[in-house]
Parts: C-alpha cells; structure tokens; sequence
C-alpha cells in the first residue's frame, strides 16, 4: 500500500508542476542530437576552448539549450519566420541558441561562426567606421575644430578619445574628421568632446559594395601598378588558380620602372595563405626567378613560428574522414590516415602542440627590396589570408607600406579553418584548430589592433572616396582612367 500511494503521489507531483509534460517528439529528439554534436565538436575541435573556459569556467548544458531552441522556435513561428527549415527544426531558432550560449563567452575570435545558405551570424562583434562633418587641423599635439555645421564652435579643441580622430584626405589635402569606430550597426548619432563641453552629432557608418570580378586584375600607368586581388580561396588545378598565374605573371611584366603599386584587398575574405605568398613574391620577386620566389616563400614560411595546433582523436578522425568525402589526391589522404592512426597508438590525449620554436631573434629578409611603395586598400571584409598579407608585406619592408581604408576583419587568432555541418539541422559551424597568436608574424604589424578589431589604416577613407585618396598619395594623376571604386 505505501508503494501505491508513493506512486500516486509522484504522479499528482509532476502533473502539478510540470502540466505540460509530455513525451519528446521526434523532431525534439533530432534537436537534442544537432545540440550534443555542437557540444562535441566544440569540446574536442576547437582550438581556443581551454582559453574560453580559464577566462570563464562555463557548461554546455544541453537541456537548457534545448529549452532556449523550444523559445526561440515559439517566437519566429509567432513572427512567421519559418522559411528556414531543415527535417523540422529551424534553423533560425538553433543558430540563435548556439549563439546566445557563444556570445557569453565573449570570444575574440572572427573565424567562429555560424551559417546556412540564407544566414551568416559572426559570434564577435565587428567594429565599424563612422564619420561627421567635424573637421580638424592639427597644431602640435592639439586636434583643433576648422570646420563643422555649428560655426560657433570653430575653433574649439578636441578633448575627448585621440582614438576617434581620424587622418583622411579632403580636397586634395590631409585632414583630420572625428570618425569613431564602434562595435555597433548603422548607429545614427554619437557624442562629441570639445573644450570639455558634450555635443550630440549625426553619425554616419561608412560602407561600400565591393564587386567580386575576376580572382586577379592587373591595371596600371606609366608610374603606378594596381592590383585587384579579390579571393585567395582558390582550388588546385581550376580555372581560377589558371587565372591568378596568369595575373602573377601580368605582374612581373608590368613592374619595371613603376613608383607605386596599389594592392587591392577590399572584399577579399581570404582563403589560402600559400597564394598570398605567391602574390607577394611576385611583387618582391626577379622575373621568373625560382630561386628568388623559394627564398622569399621560405622567409614568410617564419611567420608562424610559434604556432599551436590543436591534437584530438576526433579532430584527427573527421580531418580523415572529410579529404575521403572532398575526393582529395590519395596522398593527403594517406597522411591524414598516419597521422590519426598515429595519435591513437601514442596514447596521447587533447592538448596543443607548438610546431616550430620561436626563433630567438626576429627574422630578416635578406633579399632584393622593393623600390616602389606598395599602398595597400583595405575594408571590413579584409580578412584572415588576406590580413596574413598584409602582414606579410610588414615583414619584407614595414616601412614601405602604406593602409588606405577601413579597418579590417580581425581574423588572425585562429587559423587551420574547419568547417561541421549539425546533422539534423544542416547549421553549418565554423571552428579554427591552430591558434596563431604566439607566432613570430605579431612582432611586425604594429597596426594590428586584435582580432575582431584588424589593421587600422594609416589613412582613412570616408564617404567611398578611394579614388581620390589614391591619387593624393600617388600624385598619379592618369589614375582618372583606372576605376578604383
């Protein structure tokens, strides 16, 4: 009898306080199952993890992620958001739920990501560019006002953050704008520090539609070369790498004798280091020297010293697994095969491994200096290899390079990119497994401003004007016939 009535008693309990109760449906289930890959990949792939949980001890707790999916599923079906569905689950409701648990976390990170073929959510903010119409001139080390809607304040000194203060070109001539950078979107109005005194202002958020043509174009005048470098994202053996090639070569016909040359990186999100490396030693290089190119992909090779690679039994597996699925040669294959089954038989267990010692001193580029000054155009979309060349071009000759444009991307922390599709979902999610952060390249680019922040620009570009800025710093003035924008 004491049986029954514990029964009874259970059962008046959970109808009493759990009324809605009910067995998990089969969508449900396929659910828990995405949220408990996420949990592993993430545990076992992901190269800043530890670092993540020394900053903030945290759990991935599935029943209350699964909680906050039946949430955010309720509410974009009460916004008829329900476009985005993939074996019953939506994929909007899951992406925010992955997302509300990584924002906690406060990575610096611009590489982790979640997507679909609809949506892209960057898990770090990015930081933007905004302008006014408050010019300055500098005077010693004072930002003076010369000119702004409110006349009565001409004159007036700047007394808030130097860091808002932006050198940019106006009328053929430097000037300085009060142009903040801020981790938020289209923000229409910000506060402005003069003589100790708060003023609100008009804000406007500096954008631009970068047009994706060619992989490489290759323009230039008697004086300048400009180089268009949209992707280095290029597949071995494909019309594209075809293309490049070809544009290296275009390049190494058309240096002679040049005083500037123009590297176009705007919309350019990266890709393959390796091709950056080329770009670079075409630049740097002799013709078709061979021997000039190896030095100098051998020199840019030390950039990564110093670099730590994520090691997991998992990792390994899905890294072997995935070249079979993508039909790599047989040979990486194979040495992925070794290298898994060779992490097995070790007994060796999750940690980071440093591939290379960091050299002792910095390294030195010994060979054939490049006269022309090299002006680099950069955007928010500057990103990962492309930042790489940047840095890269730091290395050969800091002095001799020039930034023009926004801030970029800030996706240097993380690299070896991998990418883990949710079973069920199809959410896709982006997880680096090498961290970056101790190589050798960070004692070069004295621009850099960390990740999700990227190379600030020696000279920014407001209101699209990356024409006009060019031919200021080039004096070039058959630039006219060459479209930058």
């Amino acid at each position: 009898m004491k049986v029954k009535k514990l029964i009874l008693l259970f059962i008046l309990f959970v109808l009493i306080f759990f009324p809605n109760c009910s067995k998990p449906t089969r969508t449900d289930l396929k659910v828990q199952e995405d949220i408990e890959y996420f949990k592993t990949i993430f545990e076992n792939c992901y190269v800043f993890y530890d670092e993540l949980y020394e900053k903030k001890p945290f759990k991935i707790d599935i029943k209350k992620l699964f909680k906050n999916y039946k949430k955010a599923e309720k509410k974009f079906k009460e916004e008829k958001i329900t476009k985005n569905i993939e074996n019953g689950i939506s994929q909007e409701a899951l992406m925010n739920t992955i997302l509300w648990f990584l924002k906690r976390l406060e990575p610096e990170d611009n590489h982790l990501c979640l997507y679909t073929n609809d949506s892209h959510y960057f898990i770090s903010d990015m930081l933007y560019l905004y302008s006014s119409n408050y010019y300055f001139n500098k005077i010693g080390d004072d930002f003076i006002l010369s000119n702004s809607p409110e006349k009565k304040l001409i004159g007036s000194k700047f007394t808030g953050n130097y860091e808002d203060i932006k050198k940019t070109v106006k009328d053929k001539q430097e000037i300085y704008l009060f142009a903040p950078t801020l981790k938020t979107y289209e923000q229409k109005e910000g506060t402005i520090l003069l003589d100790g005194k708060e003023y609100k202002i008009p804000l406007q958020m500096e954008d631009h539609e970068n047009n994706r043509e060619d992989v490489i174009k290759i323009l230039n005048t008697n004086e300048t070369l400009y180089i268009k470098c949209n992707t280095f994202n290029i597949v071995e053996d494909s019309e594209e790498e075809m293309n490049f090639e070809t544009g290296l070569d275009e390049i190494k016909k058309r240096l002679e004798n040049k005083k500037y040359i123009i590297l176009d990186l705007r919309g350019n999100t990266g890709g393959y280091t390796y091709y950056s490396q080329e770009l670079i030693a075409a630049i740097y290089g002799i013709g078709d020297d061979e021997l000039e190119k190896n030095r100098i992909i051998e020199f840019l090779d030390t950039a990564d010293y110093g670099i730590e690679y994520l090691q997991s039994e998992l990792l390994f597996k899905m890294k072997y697994e995935r070249l079979i699925q993508d039909k790599f040669p047989q040979e990486y294959i194979d040495r992925a095969r070794n290298e898994y089954e060779d992490f097995i038989n070790s007994g060796k267990q999750r940690g980071l491994v440093k591939s290379t010692a960091e050299p002792s001193r910095l390294p030195e580029f010994k060979g054939k200096k490049q006269n022309a000054k090299i002006i680099v155009l950069t955007d928010y979309i500057t990103a990962s290899a492309s930042e790489y060349c940047i840095g890269y071009l730091y290395m050969m000759d800091k002095n001799n390079v020039i930034l023009a444009g926004y801030n970029t991307a800030g996706t240097m922390a993380g690299g070896g990119v991998f990418k883990y599709e949710l079973p069920n979902s199809k959410v896709e999610v982006k997880l680096c497994c090498a961290s970056n952060k101790k190589t050798v390249i960070y004692k070069f680019i004295d621009s850099w401003k960390g990740d999700t922040n990227g190379f600030f620009p020696d000279y920014w570009v407001m209101n699209n004007n990356f024409a006009e800025t060019v031919i200021y710093l080039t004096n070039d003035k058959d630039l006219n016939s060459i479209i930058l924008e």
